[in-house]
Parts: C-alpha cells; sequence; structure tokens
C-alpha cells in the first residue's frame, strides 16, 4: 500500500515539475501569435483636373465597385466637347470643299485635255488628303473630349471603404 502511495505521490511531484518548468520558461520568453494586418489601399485620383463639385460619399462610408465618389466641375470638360464638334464640322465642311473643287477641276481636265495645269490637279488632290487627314484629327479630338467630359464623373474601382 505504501508502494501504491509512493507511486501516486512521485506522479504528482513529477506533474507539478514539468508544470514548474513550463511556467518558468514561459515567464523568461512568452509565447503569444504575433499577427499583422494590413489593408490594400487603393489611391483615386481623377483623370482630369479642376474643382470638385460635388462629394456623394461620406468618410468611412462602405461603397461598391463603380459607385459614384465625387464629380469636377464639367463646364471646361463640356465646352471643350461642343468646341471639338464644331471643329469637326469645319473639317468636314473643308473636306467637301476640297473634294467639289477636285472633282470640277478633273471634269474640266477631262473635257478640254490641258486646260488644267498638272500642278494645279495635284494642289487639290493634296488639298483632299490634308483635309481627310484634318478631319481625323477632328474626329480624334472629340473622341478625347468626350473621354475628358466623361472623366469627370470619378467612381469606385473597387469594393471597401473611404477614409480620409
Amino acid at each position: 500500500m505504501i508502494k501504491r502511495y509512493f507511486i501516486t505521490l512521485l506522479l504528482v511531484v513529477g506533474a507539478g515539475a514539468v508544470i514548474f518548468n513550463y511556467y518558468e520558461t514561459y515567464s523568461d520568453s512568452p509565447w503569444t501569435r504575433d499577427g499583422q494586418v494590413s489593408a490594400y489601399i487603393v489611391s483615386i485620383t481623377p483623370r482630369v483636373t479642376g474643382q470638385v463639385t460635388e462629394v456623394y460619399v461620406d468618410d468611412n462610408s462602405r461603397v461598391e465597385k463603380g459607385d459614384l465618389l465625387f464629380e469636377i466641375d464639367p463646364a471646361i470638360y463640356s465646352a471643350a466637347y461642343h468646341k471639338a464638334v464644331a471643329t469637326q464640322g469645319q473639317a468636314q465642311a473643308l473636306l467637301s470643299k476640297a473634294r467639289n473643287n477636285l472633282q470640277r477641276t478633273s471634269e474640266l481636265e477631262k473635257r478640254m485635255h490641258g486646260a488644267v495645269p498638272t500642278l494645279t490637279l495635284n494642289n487639290l488632290t493634296n488639298e483632299v488628303e490634308s483635309a481627310a487627314a484634318n478631319l481625323d484629327l477632328a474626329k480624334a479630338n472629340v473622341e478625347e473630349a468626350k473621354l475628358n467630359l466623361k472623366y469627370t464623373k470619378v467612381y469606385a474601382p473597387t469594393d471597401g471603404y473611404i477614409t480620409n
């Protein structure tokens, strides 16, 4: 019976020694679960410059991808768009005029060979090509002005929270 008590006492003392050892080790260098939390930050900058006229979100509010965040004053970009459309119309008219001049002169040359100098025909052909290039440039300017007008509205590129 004493043997049984002795074995039990020995096990209790051994368990106490192990627990004491772990306690001392943990006191000297505690074990923790360190972690870092980092946010994926997306900078929002408009593609065009200007004064912000309206802000549609509050600080620390949740936004979905595609939500309108703010709007830049579109007046300048609207005027530039209308100016580009007018320039395109003007370029179209100049191209029509150059084509008409070339066609009229070419028909005159066909009816009366030698009535129009070759240099004049070449110049008129060059005017048509130049007017066509100017029309292409005007179309590109209209597209650019349309994009700039569209860029006055800034949308959320991803889901998340707005912070300052």
